[in-house]
Parts: structure tokens; sequence; C-alpha cells
């Protein structure tokens, strides 16, 4: 006599996909706590886990492929036996780890959009809002501190109060990975996109045109990432007494108070592989990091 084998009902979403195929979502509830002292052991997760890991990252290269960097992982794990050595790692961690480098550099992009705009509600006029921006993009003038000598680079009031958004996590942290020379790079981008978005004079609220892609109005890898990577060699070039005063300006705000073109540049030539492009230097990795020490 045969079995009768009992047919598995699968779930198909729209796109007629196994919904059981999707990546599970993770919470708060999920990382390996106790619940005896879940809650204290989450503050720790959040107040010394989290901005010890923002701070190694954003002395990377890329922060926005910070989750794929080769070192990621490990780096997740040595910092949770660092922190919670008595419990068991679990894939909610690396989850909520990765969820953390996304918050982050959002954060980094809305501080840059609030500075930009706080500053276009000073004008009046539409045709005022307007010239300010592109008096800040000529040149790359929203970069400098002062910028009629093109002096104090990376600390104009733009920068400082979008890099703000990062030290209001690292700086929780008791000790530095280093220079956070990406995450300097990641608000100089952000900044650029936030004056993209405010070209005519107000905010967008469509996104910007990306080569071969969909517009993008959040601050996303394409086409960041790549304008981001550009200011990294200046920026590399910082020294201790400029850092020191980058921090310093940036402390004051840890805390938060308070037609587009496909680039701003309208030398740049992304995606352009022509004789013309090749000899196209960025401006982005040409900024004059000047000699202001005293």
């Amino acid at each position: 006599m045969g079995i009768a084998l009992k047919k598995k009902s699968v779930t198909l979403d729209v796109n007629g996909k196994n919904k059981k195929d999707k990546k599970p979502t993770y919470t708060n509830a999920d990382l390996p706590f106790p619940a005896d002292g879940h809650a204290a052991d989450l503050k720790h997760f959040q107040t010394a886990y989290i901005p010890d890991l923002i701070d190694w990252i954003g002395t990377l290269d890329d922060p926005f492929g910070a989750s794929s960097h080769p070192e990621f992982t490990a780096q997740v794990e040595r910092m949770w036996v660092k922190y919670f050595s008595a419990y068991d790692i679990s894939d909610a961690v690396h989850a909520m780890a990765v969820a953390a480098c996304g918050n982050w550099r959002s954060s980094i992009g809305k501080r840059g959009v609030k500075a930009v705009v706080e500053q276009l509600n000073k004008r009046k006029t539409v045709q005022g809002r307007r010239d300010w921006v592109a008096e800040q993009i000529k040149d790359l003038t929203f970069l400098y501190g002062d910028p009629e000598t093109q002096g104090r680079s990376y600390r104009s009031d733009l920068i400082i109060r979008t890099f703000g958004a990062h030290l209001h996590i690292a700086m929780k942290t008791e000790e530095s990975w280093g220079d956070p020379t990406g995450a300097l790079s990641l608000c100089a981008a952000a900044v650029e996109r936030a004056l993209s978005l405010c070209r005519d004079g107000h905010l967008r609220t469509e996104g910007l045109p990306r080569k071969g892609k969909d517009t993008a109005l959040s601050f996303v890898a394409v086409p960041w990432a790549d304008r981001a990577a550009s200011y990294l060699t200046p920026i590399k070039t910082l020294t201790l007494q400029k850092w020191s005063e980058i921090f310093s300006l940036g402390n004051v705000f840890k805390t938060d108070k308070g037609s587009v073109e496909d680039d701003i540049f309208n030398n740049s030539t992304d995606g352009d592989e022509s004789s013309e492009a090749s000899a196209y230097v960025d401006p982005r990795s040409r900024v004059v990091v000047s000699d202001d020490e005293d």
C-alpha cells in the first residue's frame, strides 16, 4: 500500500518568489542578551559597541562599502568579544552592525541637508538662495572656512555641522581607531549632495539623476561613493593640528540643534571614457589644503 505524501504549501510574494527565501529581519529584541539584563546590555550595545564600530568604519577609505570590507565581519566579532564575551555572537549582531552602517551614513546625509537648508532660509529671495548655492559650488567654496583665501580647508560651517553627525556617535567611544578620513570624505559628499538638491533655490523632493540608473533622492552609493572617494587624497594630508581643530569645532554640533546635473561640477565626466575624459582631473581630488597652522 502506497504512502500518501502531504504536499507542502508554499507562499509566494507578488513576484512569484518563495517568501521563505527572504533574508530574516532582526530587531534589538533578537540580540543574544539574557532577558533579565536585556535592557542594560542593549544600552551598552548602543552606547559603546556601536560607537566603537562606527569610529573604525570612519577610518575606512570606502564608508559606503564598509559592510563589504574584508575585515568587517572579523571586526564585528572582535568587538563583540571585547564588550560581550559572556555571550555567544549571533546572526542578529551581524545584521544590526550592518544596519548601524546604513543609519550612520543616513544621519550624515540628513545633517548635510539640514546645514544647507538652514543657510538657504537666511536668504529671503529664491534668486538669493540660488546665487548662494552657485557660490558654494564654484571652486568647492563650501569646503573652506576662509573661502576668499581658500584657507582652513574642510573647516567650513557646512562641513563642520555635518561632521557633528559623525561625532555624535563616534565620540562616545573611549579610544580611537585613527583619523576619520572616510567619515570626513562622506561629509564632503553629503554637503555636495545637499547643494545639488538645492540648486533651484529650494530643496528638491525628486531624486538626482544617475547615469544608467533611476534617480536617487537618498544618500546612496551611486553616485556618492565615488564622489566621497575623490575627496580622500587631500583629506589624508590633514595634519594633527588641523584634525584637532576639526574635532573641536565639530564637537559643538554633536547634537542636532536645532535642472540638476548628474554632477554639480560642469566638467565632470562620470562614465565617459572619451579621450577628453581621460584628461579630466576631478577637482575634489585637488582641494588645496592650506598651510594655515601657527
